[in-house]
């Protein structure tokens, strides 16, 4: 909100001129209640704290350590050559360099710290000048000020001018719409999940109806082989059985023929 500021004294001096005129409509919002109030806020930056901590125990420990090699350094100053003396100092130069460094990527004007908290509050904000404007259109307010912002020098703000517990109430509805809608893409994700679900069980039971199909066809076509290796040997041997019939029938019908030779012979002695 501190970009807001340099603002302040022109929004005043048009405050005042529409004052005159009997048409300026105006209202004070408290941005840090509001902030507070969202759990979404206060839960980022909790983490958001818990790794600045993390941040200045490692400053910490960096600082320890620089102080140690100084004070083994003014120990050993007395005892040491100039060559390794220079040597220690250069270690602790670059010790300083390193903490220094870190620092400024944590919390320089540029560090993680502002980035990550910038990155905390734009959507947080965003949702909450939205509430705001819409109170802006539907009641045709002129200037809105944040009363929590010290920059805006407010003194006295009464009560009515107050639309804290409105922009509350707008956020509080859209957050319930949110969640409502959430539930309802939750639900439809589950019921997704279930035609899954239950698609995959048709399929792995289609899978095991086939498998046994096969297996039943395989059973068949085993079977149908066995038969056809019955029907094949039983071919083989009613073959061979008219083979020998034909046989038998052959050297009967020449026994027939010697025999009617000999009795003609004997009726002609």
């Amino acid at each position: 909100m501190k970009r807001y500021i340099w603002l302040l004294p022109l929004l005043l001096t048009l405050a005042a001129g529409y004052a005159q005129r009997g048409k300026l409509r105006i209202a004070f919002v408290d941005m840090e209640m509001i902030l507070d109030s969202m759990p979404e806020y206060t839960q980022a930056m909790q983490e958001l704290d818990a790794r600045v901590q993390n941040w200045k125990r490692r400053l910490d420990q960096m600082t320890s350590e620089i102080e140690e090699l100084k004070r083994e350094y003014e120990a050993e100053k007395l005892m040491l050559p100039a060559e390794l003396l220079k040597e220690k100092e250069e270690i602790i130069r670059f010790k300083e360099e390193q903490r220094l460094k870190f620092q400024m990527e944590k919390f320089g004007p540029n560090g993680d710290y502002v980035i990550q908290k910038q990155l905390i509050l734009k959507p947080v904000q965003d949702r909450v000048f939205n509430a705001v404007a819409k109170l802006v259109e539907l009641r045709h307010y002129d200037l809105v000020i944040d009363k929590s912002n010290p920059g805006a020098g407010i003194i006295h703000a009464s009560s009515k001018l107050d639309i804290t517990p409105q922009v509350l109430r707008i956020l509080k509805r859209e957050r319930a719409k949110e969640l409502r809608e959430k539930k309802k893409k939750n639900s439809r994700k589950e019921l997704e999940e279930k035609y899954r679900q239950r698609k995959e069980e048709w399929k792995k039971q289609r899978d095991r109806e086939a498998e046994k199909k096969s297996e039943s066809d395989k059973s068949d076509e085993k079977a149908r082989g066995e038969t056809k290796r019955k029907k094949t040997a039983r071919e083989i041997y009613e073959e061979r059985k008219r083979q020998w019939q034909k046989q038998r029938e052959a050297r009967q019908k020449e026994q027939n023929r010697g025999e009617s030779r000999n009795e003609n012979g004997k009726e002609t002695d």
